[in-house]
């Protein structure tokens, strides 16, 4: 089977030579990382798992990549352009872009694949990936980001044919994408997994497999996957990559390791070059000057109120809890610093709301809810994580002097990931719980209260909602701020999240070590500056 690569096999004896020689001095630059789960497909389309994800940011390139400081740059396409109604979008494919075909996909579909089969990376593989994204045969979580591509909704919901998508290849370096509204974050999305490439041609060779194993995968990024079992993963730097974010290490690896004191014993004995760690786990290990520490701050401790669960169906029933929730109160509780933004610092929009307690309104409330349904008092478990139990024990007796035995809590303490378990499923009534936001956009955090959203976690299915975040992501310069004003009131109105504090993810390395990305987003972490 004869391949155009060009150079490529020149070019990967170069690399071996450069890696392992013993008599040139230079050293293999390889760098040891843990993940706490292990992962599923690799197939972008429908990667659901952080350690999926995070492989695929690495070892795929979109259309924009993001810098050091969360801004989107150009990555597969050298440049765009956006037409004046803010829904055109077209974008040129960068010259010597391509894909990267391991030797182990190169045997494995020997007559599979046309003999002259071109690893030219063109603009119809970002046509072909971005519609398997909406195809709702594929059934990815995600596909909900791209709802307002024209067409999107109604090809989702099976009333329509992929090629009524706003999505073409004008030519092999042209792509062009229309939206149905403007969308102020739309570049952000599409540096999001689920946008990834595809090449049609590799994709039907591989026959159902694309994406299990690396004899069925292809990278375009500047990493490609050489490695994996079921408890570690390796990337190796792609030498057929020729973009902006060439990789600068050679090799890294990643081990399952879902034990962080274990993790980060070994970081401190150098068995490991960095560990991801949650606040709690940051505060209990305390690292010290020998660890360089990368952080941001993705996340917001909060009350959830599920508004699906029956006894909080009334949405005056969950307001009365809120209003008889000081959150000064309860951060001092904790002895943490109080915050009034249902959006993490870390959002690209900075917006608060300042939340007042009144337990007299509360208890009125609640009251006349409790006197609508024929009820003499209201009975909900609040899920917390074990560490917070003593602290919302005492913040109890606040609430059971509002509210005597009419509004009765009871508190069940878990671990984090049971607590992650029966949010996300649904299986709770209020919750304790750190709401993350999947990226750095503003609009990407809102759309988890919307009604076609995988990661709603809310319970909330209204119009009203849906319009005003669908209203904010497509609003422009001076109007953004009167929108997102809206989108609080209208988030308000639900009763269903109050912030309480801010908490961050930490990637504690080596103090050597320099240039990892660490953006919002669990699985958001970049390496090719890593050095």
């Amino acid at each position: 089977m004869k391949f155009r690569k060009t150079f490529s096999l020149i070019l990967c004896f170069i690399l071996l030579i450069t890696l392992f020689s013993s008599c040139g001095g230079t050293e293999l630059k390889a760098f040891y990382f843990t993940v706490k789960e292990k992962a599923g497909t690799f197939d972008p389309t429908i990667a659901a798992d952080g350690t999926a994800k995070l492989i695929v940011r690495n070892c795929f390139e979109g259309l924009v990549y993001p810098d050091e400081n969360g801004n989107f740059v150009p990555g597969a396409a050298e440049s765009w352009t956006i037409s004046p109604d803010g829904r055109t979008y077209t974008f040129r494919i960068r010259a010597g872009a391509q894909w990267h075909i391991t030797s182990n996909a190169e045997k494995e579909l020997e007559g599979k694949l046309p003999e002259n089969f071109d690893l030219t990376l063109t603009a119809y593989d970002f046509e072909f990936g971005l519609k398997r994204a909406l195809d709702p045969a594929m059934g990815a979580a995600d596909a909900y980001k791209l709802d307002n591509i024209a067409g999107a909704a109604a090809v989702r919901a099976g009333n329509a044919p992929l090629t009524s998508l706003g999505i073409k290849a004008l030519s092999e370096t042209e792509l062009e994408i229309t939206l149905s509204v403007p969308q102020n974050d739309f570049l952000a999305v599409l540096a999001e997994p689920l946008c990834m490439p595809c090449n049609e041609t590799f994709f039907n060779a591989t026959g159902g497999r694309y994406g299990l194993f690396i004899k069925d995968s292809l990278s375009n990024g500047p990493f490609y996957l050489s490695y994996f079992d079921d408890g570690a993963y390796r990337i190796t730097k792609n030498p057929d990559y020729a973009g902006p974010h060439e990789a600068k290490a050679d090799v890294v690896r990643f081990y399952v390791e879902a034990d962080i004191s274990s993790a980060y014993s070994k970081l401190r004995d150098g068995d490991y070059s960095g560990v991801l760690m949650n606040e709690a786990e940051f505060s209990r290990l305390a690292p010290g000057k020998k660890n360089v520490v990368f952080s941001v701050a993705d996340k917001t401790r909060a009350f959830i109120l599920n508004a699906e669960s029956e006894a909080l169906a009334d949405g005056n029933v969950r307001t009365a809890f809120l209003l008889a929730t000081n959150t000064a109160q309860v951060a001092s509780l904790a002895e943490k610093t109080p915050v009034d933004s249902l959006l993490p610092a870390a959002a690209d929009t900075a917006f608060s709301a300042e939340h007042t307690c009144d337990a007299d309104k509360a208890v009125k409330l609640l009251s006349a809810a409790l006197e609508n349904a024929e009820k003499t008092s209201v009975t909900v478990t609040l899920l917390c994580e074990t560490e917070h139990e003593l602290m919302l024990k005492k913040q109890l007796q606040t609430w059971q002097k509002i509210f005597g035995t009419t509004f009765n809590i009871n508190i069940s303490a878990v671990s984090a990931e049971e607590l992650e378990r029966a949010v996300t499923n649904g299986d709770y009534d209020i919750a304790f719980y750190p709401v993350s936001t999947p990226s750095a956009s503003t609009g990407d955090f809102f759309s988890r209260f919307t009604s076609a959203s995988a990661k709603n976690i809310f319970g909330t299915k209204n119009e009203a909602l849906d319009l005003a975040v669908k209203n904010f992501r497509a609003a422009s310069g001076t109007d953004t701020e009167a929108v997102l004003e809206k989108l609080y009131t209208v988030v308000a109105d639900n009763a269903v999240m109050l912030p309480v504090w801010s908490e961050s993810t930490y990637f504690v390395c080596e103090k050597e070590i320099a240039g990892i990305i660490l953006l919002p987003g669990t699985d958001s972490i970049y390496f090719y500056n890593c050095e």
